[in-house]
């Protein structure tokens, strides 16, 4: 059996001047850390911590032994105004499959989301081709 390798990150974006090291301290919880761009330090990214193996943990215990979930909307909500929050993460298990998506958050807490697999389904309704046609690139 493969181990899963994989890659998560995200686009620069400023957070609220008071509210940055209070979103750095609840993502080291996760394995994510808050790092300032180095041109413009205004400019923080999350990246997945050496200590994650390269993705986002969604789920952690806090001091008490109570199990928490990863809140990005509570993240998001913490940015400047006008700010959309983009993270990719993609990765693979040897050739077996690979896969990989994105989403992004506005200042608000509003999400989208998409997945490489949906490529399938617009290649399908592209090339007017039935979906069920196109094998998996996987095996």
């Amino acid at each position: 059996m493969a181990d899963f390798i994989g890659a998560q990150r995200s686009n620069y974006v400023m957070f609220k001047p008071e509210k940055l090291k209070e979103v750095q301290e609840y993502l080291e919880q996760f394995g994510v850390d808050v790092s300032p761009h180095s041109e413009q330090p205004e400019l923080h990214c999350l990246l997945a911590s050496i200590y994650s193996e390269g993705m986002f943990t969604t789920q952690t215990f806090d001091e008490d032994d109570k199990e928490i979930e990863l809140e990005m909307k509570w993240v998001a909500e913490q940015m400047m105004e006008g700010q959309v929050l983009v993270i990719m993460m993609a990765g693979y298990e040897k050739l077996r499959y690979i896969l990989g998506g994105a989403e992004a958050w506005n200042w608000k807490g509003e999400s989208v989301y998409l997945c490489l697999s949906d490529i399938y389904k617009k290649a399908a309704e592209e090339f007017q081709v039935d979906v069920d046609s196109i094998t998996d690139c996987s095996y």
